[in-house]
């Protein structure tokens, strides 16, 4: 009689903690302190398409949360769709050493061949780092723009993109720019459409 009481008690409980395990909080993920987002079910982040390193995830959640809150959903697909794009969703090794999305230098003074974004980079007190390395698809010995957190990389796309479009991105020529908006449509924003 007692071990089928115990039997019975562990069977209850192992039924809920996987019931609380499944279940999904409301409104999204969402942290232990409820001020956040919350990485910690890997069914979720599976869901997401997060190729990045485990320690990276919950930084590019927050970052596009911060980028939908800021500057509007709308922006932060399109700056998910071209981290997809240009990271291998996000799980590139220039992502991991630089967190841009394939920005180049371009020059040897400041802003290194950006001057679309020196107004805005001045504002948050940002120089850029480097990192310099063989391009991922190409081979190509390239020097990247390296940002402390992606938080600060998206934000700068983000701007970029508000401020021009997301096909100049890509490039200045409009036959490249129509190919590359075509791209990023067949591109899914996991994440954006999460937070939507």
């Amino acid at each position: 009689m007692k071990t089928q009481t115990i039997i019975i008690l562990a069977i209850a409980a192992v039924g809920a903690i996987f019931y609380f395990k499944k279940k999904k909080p409301e409104g999204g993920l969402v942290d232990e302190l409820g001020d956040g987002i919350y990485t910690g079910d890997n069914m979720e982040i599976t869901k997401l398409n997060i190729k990045s390193k485990e320690h990276m995830r919950l930084p590019i959640i927050n970052a596009l949360k911060y980028i939908k809150d800021k500057y509007g959903l709308e922006t932060a697909t399109v700056v998910e769709k071209i981290y997809r794009l240009e990271t291998g969703h996000f799980g590139s090794g220039q992502f991991a050493n630089t967190f841009s999305p394939g920005m180049e230098k371009h020059g040897s003074n400041y802003p290194f061949g950006w001057t679309s974004m020196e107004n805005f980079w001045s504002s948050i007190n940002f120089t850029p780092a480097f990192y310099t390395m063989p391009e991922n698809t190409t081979g190509i010995v390239k020097t990247f723009i390296k940002f402390p957190n992606v938080q600060m990389a998206m934000e700068s796309l983000a701007y970029y993109i508000k401020k021009y479009n997301p096909e100049r991105w890509y490039s200045l020529d409009p036959v490249k720019q129509a190919e590359y908006r075509a791209t990023l449509a067949k591109i899914k924003p996991r994440i954006t459409n999460y937070l939507s």
